[in-house]
């Protein structure tokens, strides 16, 4: 897993769910995207980070220091490897 302005993964949805709560417009605090590999590729973790980071910087999102909060879980032990992007 791969935090970004955020402590821990263990903390991430009390330290988002906080900082959406200061802005009355929010409505739902968390975005969650898949992307999912076929059964046969195996990306390694460096290009499953770079996936999600790909991901996060085109859907507008400013992960640099000070940006939005998200993070990106590797899922290898399903029959198709995945990322969530949580931002």
């Amino acid at each position: 897993m791969w935090v970004f302005n955020l402590l821990s993964v263990e903390t991430a949805a009390a330290e988002m769910t906080g900082t959406a709560s200061r802005n009355p417009r929010v409505k739902d605090a968390v975005h969650h995207v898949i992307i999912s590999w076929p059964e046969n590729e195996k990306p390694t973790y460096t290009q499953a980070k770079e996936a999600g980071e790909i991901a996060l910087k085109e859907l507008g999102f400013d992960v640099s220091a000070g940006g939005h909060q998200a993070f990106i879980g590797l899922h290898p032990d399903t029959k198709c490897w995945h990322i969530d992007v949580c931002v």
